[in-house]
């Protein structure tokens, strides 16, 4: 079987069924689909044993009490058995009924597959479409959205969700896979799905949280433990940049400078990082 797909819900019964109905809809359903609920007591379960007896054969849910998202998340890796996972959780869903077949109408060798994908506000929805071709420093500065990628199962079961994180689990698997161990990722150029902005993590209250644990990644997977100086950081961070940078030390002000916005920016994060 080439795909799970896992949605994980909570007390979200409207936006569970707009994302139910966008995958029993799929023209190609040869595909696992797990609901984990974290035990709603909404009208969520009489949703989900609607769809029992759906089109599609393994159709499994369960619903019992969960620690936050990304254990519930865990819970779906842990009985995946498709070739790749994806995560398409309540609310959210796919961009067409022809996603998953044009997905797999091509044979795929990426060890993540990524496609683009629709944010939705209460006014609008916007296309934002990825390059063809990342590179190192473009996680740096952002990453992949979950609801548009699709992680071979074996090595997603490798790195589990950490579940002390509360919003960037997710993109510490995609950084270390990509920037860590140069697993191959292999671009969609069409649209997957459409993603709702009231997410946990993409409330305003949340992003200077947010920020810090990414920030804490970056000092944890990137920078050595000897790294005493702003100066020592910022180096270390520039040399893992695909795209060439000027490094030197500015006679005048006696501070490192550099070239470039990456530069720029790479080099407030280290000064963050600093302060940590």
């Amino acid at each position: 079987m080439k795909l799970t797909i896992v949605t994980i819900n909570y007390n979200n019964a409207t936006g569970l069924k707009k994302t139910m109905d966008s995958v029993f809809s799929q023209t190609d359903t040869d595909f696992e689909y797990i609901i984990v609920d974290g035990a709603s007591t909404d009208t969520s379960i009489s949703i989900i044993k609607e769809y029992e007896h759906s089109n599609i054969q393994h159709f499994h849910w369960i619903s019992e009490p969960d620690k936050g998202i990304y254990n519930a998340m865990n819970k779906g890796i842990q009985q995946a058995t498709g070739e790749y996972i994806y995560f398409l959780n309540s609310g959210d869903w796919f961009a067409d009924t022809k996603v998953v077949e044009n997905i797999f109408s091509a044979p795929r060798k990426g060890d993540v597959l990524y496609g683009n994908y629709y944010y939705v506000t209460d006014t609008k929805s916007t296309l934002y479409t990825y390059p063809e071709t990342l590179t190192n420093g473009w996680f740096y500065a952002g990453g992949l959205c979950h609801q548009a990628v699709f992680v071979k199962t074996e090595q997603q079961k490798k790195h589990l969700f950490e579940e002390k994180y509360r919003f960037v689990a997710d993109w510490k698997v995609l950084f270390t896979l990509f920037v860590l161990e140069k697993k191959r990722f292999e671009y969609l150029n069409f649209p997957i799905s459409y993603y709702t902005l009231d997410g946990f993590s993409s409330k305003p209250e949340n992003i200077d949280a947010l920020n810090k644990e990414r920030l804490a990644i970056f000092k944890e997977l990137v920078l050595p433990v000897d790294a005493k100086t702003e100066i020592d950081m910022a180096v270390k961070l520039l040399k893992l940049i695909d795209s060439p940078l000027t490094v030197y030390e500015s006679k005048k002000k006696k501070t490192l400078t550099f070239s470039g916005i990456k530069a720029h920016i790479l080099f407030n994060i280290a000064r963050v990082l600093h302060k940590i």
